[in-house]
This record gives C-alpha cells, sequence and structure tokens, in this order.
C-alpha cells in the first residue's frame, strides 16, 4: 500500500519539473526567496514575486511549456544554468509549483500545489538534487496526509499517514526506501486495527495481531515473507 502511494505521489511531483528555496527569514535574495515555504502560505504573493531585483549576472526567463503552463524562473547569463525560484502556473494563471535551484539543481525546499485551491498539496526538500528531510503530502483541505523523512534519497524512519480528521491512520518504519520494521495501523476512531512487522516491502513477517474496531484482539497470525497463517482467533475461546 505505502509503495503505491508514494508512487503515485512521486508521478505527481515528476510531472511537474521545479524547485524551490532554503529556509530562513522570508526575504527576498539573488533569484529567490530565503523561506520559500513561508512565503507558500501566500500564492499571490510567490505569483508576483519581482524576479527583476536579480544581480547583473541573472537574467529572467518566461516560457511556455507543452502544457500551456508558463514557467518564470532565473538563469545564470554565462552557462543558462536555473538559479534561485522557480514558478510554474497553469494556463489559468494558477499556481502549481514553487521551487529552487542551485546551478540547475533543485536545492531546498519544493512545493506543489492544489490548482483549485492554490494551497499546498507536496512539500519536499532536497540536497543538491537529492530527496533530502521532510516530505510532507496535504488533503486539499489543508490538512496533512502523510509525512516522512528522506536522507540523500533514501526513505529513512517511521513514515505516518492520517485521516482527515488528524487522526493516525499508519505509521511504518522504512529503511533502504523499503518497509522493514513495526507498522500499526489504526480505525478512524483512534483505535488499534493491526500491527505487525513488514520485510523488504509490504511483506508481513512475524507475528500480525488484528483488532476490531472497538480496539478488541480479534486474531493473531504467522506471516513469512507476506504469506499469513491464523494461529489464534477470538471466536476460539467462545
Amino acid at each position: 500500500m505505502w509503495q503505491k502511494i508514494l508512487l503515485f505521489t512521486f508521478l505527481i511531483s515528476f510531472i511537474l519539473l521545479g524547485n524551490s528555496c532554503s529556509n530562513s527569514s522570508g526575504n527576498e535574495t539573488k533569484g529567490g526567496l530565503e523561506n520559500l515555504e513561508e512565503a507558500a502560505s501566500d500564492a499571490n504573493r510567490l505569483k508576483n514575486f519581482s524576479f527583476d531585483k536579480l544581480d547583473d549576472n541573472l537574467e529572467v526567463v518566461t516560457i511556455k511549456d507543452e502544457y500551456h503552463h508558463t514557467l518564470e524562473y532565473s538563469r545564470n547569463k554565462s552557462d543558462y544554468a536555473r538559479q534561485g525560484l522557480f514558478l510554474r502556473k497553469d494556463s489559468l494563471g494558477r499556481l502549481l509549483e514553487a521551487a529552487n535551484y542551485l546551478n540547475d539543481t533543485l536545492h531546498g525546499s519544493r512545493i506543489l500545489f492544489f490548482p483549485e485551491t492554490e494551497t499546498k498539496q507536496i512539500v519536499e526538500h532536497y540536497d543538491h538534487g537529492q530527496f533530502h528531510g521532510n516530505f510532507q503530502a496535504y488533503f486539499p483541505s489543508g490538512k496533512l496526509e502523510q509525512e516522512g523523512n528522506y536522507v540523500h534519497n533514501v526513505m529513512d524512519s517511521i513514515w505516518v499517514r492520517y485521516y482527515e480528521t488528524g487522526q493516525i491512520k499508519e505509521e511504518v518504519t522504512f529503511r533502504d526506501n523499503d518497509e522493514n520494521g513495526p507498522f500499526t495501523e489504526y480505525y478512524a476512531n483512534g483505535n488499534l486495527k493491526a500491527e505487525g512487522f513488514f520485510k523488504d516491502g509490504d511483506n508481513e513477517h512475524g507475528l500480525l495481531k488484528l483488532y476490531d474496531e472497538e480496539g478488541v484482539l480479534v486474531k493473531t497470525m504467522d506471516c513469512k515473507n507476506g504469506i499469513c497463517k491464523t494461529i489464534w482467533k477470538k471466536e476460539d475461546i467462545q
């Protein structure tokens, strides 16, 4: 499940090409903004960013792509490498993406927007072209849907999915870009739904416990590489 969700997220992310900025105060800097994520709370501020406030080594580019999106960015006059803020808008002028480039490579924050509301859809971070740091995906309502962490292109530590209410839906331990380690799932009411371990992907391995919506244990299973066998059911003691 996680791999399918993350693959869909990556497809959204890579269909749009771009990058963002680093994190600091929120003032304009050479070719961009010091705090892109702070500026992203006001889409109009980003859409109206003045690329004219650049030094003499940079030039402003405004072009249309094959999707009739407008791309705005600054680049070096010498080698045309993109530097600083990159913006993408749809044919109606709605903000789709804001990102930052360093020497023509994604570096810092990159934010994708829901076109209907121009609110954040995905926030990701890069270090010289590699995923590095926090990753967050949002519901159209603005509520957090998913978050996790990358270390130089590798999914690491615990990734969390949420219900739109804010209640945790699932927590999964990732190592080496795969589910590896303990996981827990929850019902929308907050009660435990399942707990176990994944091995080398979405494969249950070891003891798997399943609960009903009241949080009562109803089944335990012994799993090996995703193949599970029931070893106990609640009905067995009734």
